[in-house]
């Protein structure tokens, strides 16, 4: 900010603030300045010519074009990543590293896409009941899970 736009007063400051806002010269200095609007159109014109309102308006148009950008940005941020595209898009690298070959990596996306669903829900082995091996396999075989072996 240059010396000039320091010295403003607060009715310079305000017509600025207003002209940035889209409201026409003349009805922003009557609005800033409280006087008639009829009287206006002159004085605005006349300050207008001042740098150090060029100056004001343009640092204040800049700094609305920042705010906007960052504005979308972080609109466009929300969108991309809505936690049904999350969902689709975990689905597409569950899909892709089964294609692959990828097992493990596929089933941690399942394992993620369930989190996320609420379809998932922590398996609790209570260790005192672990079978063996040979006791798991008899009873899938006799579950029908597992062919018997011969």
């Amino acid at each position: 900010m240059s010396e000039n736009t320091d010295n403003l007063n607060e009715q310079q400051r305000e017509f600025c603030r207003l002209v940035v806002s889209g409201i026409s010269q003349r009805k922003a200095y009557a609005q800033a300045f409280k006087c008639q609007i009829e009287s206006a159109g002159q004085s605005a014109t006349k300050l207008m010519k001042k740098a150090y309102v060029q100056e004001e308006i343009s640092r204040l148009r800049e700094k609305a074009h920042e705010c906007e950008r960052k504005r979308d940005e972080r609109a466009i941020k929300r969108a991309i990543w809505t936690k049904n595209e999350r969902m689709v898009k975990i689905q597409e690298w569950a899909e892709e590293s089964a294609a692959a070959g990828k097992i493990a990596e596929a089933l941690r996306c399942v394992q993620e896409l369930n989190k996320m669903d609420g379809a998932y829900e922590q398996e609790v082995v209570n260790l005192s009941e672990v079978l063996g091996v040979g006791a798991v396999v008899a009873a899938l075989q006799a579950q029908g899970s597992l062919p018997p072996v011969h």
